[in-house]
């Protein structure tokens, strides 16, 4: 589908959205009639209880963080959420590079 002024997003048969073309992009224009009788609504799902993050070795994060050094990985490891270095590990397991 390649369509040259737009596409009508439709709830039913009311046009609820248009896309409007903008240069290479497409932006999305809700309907604002005063004979709309319904609104569009999203949501999410509901969020879970935060999880502590899975323990990985220094190795697979050396990799994941394109072979930074055990020290700097710890400092990002006490900067960011998610993160967790299995404090048991050589430190010859991580090559440098």
């Amino acid at each position: 589908m390649h369509p040259t002024g737009g596409v009508n997003v439709l709830l039913g048969k009311h046009i609820v959205a248009k896309t409007v073309p903008h240069g290479k992009l497409w932006s999305l224009k809700t309907v604002d009639d005063e004979d709309e009788r319904h609104v569009l609504k999203v949501t999410g799902l509901k969020p879970k209880e935060p999880q502590p993050p899975e323990v990985l070795p220094c190795e697979i994060w050396h990799r994941r963080f394109a072979h930074l050094g055990p020290q700097n990985l710890h400092k990002v490891e006490k900067l960011v959420d998610g993160m967790a270095i299995d404090r048991i590990y050589s430190e010859n397991s991580v090559t440098r590079s």
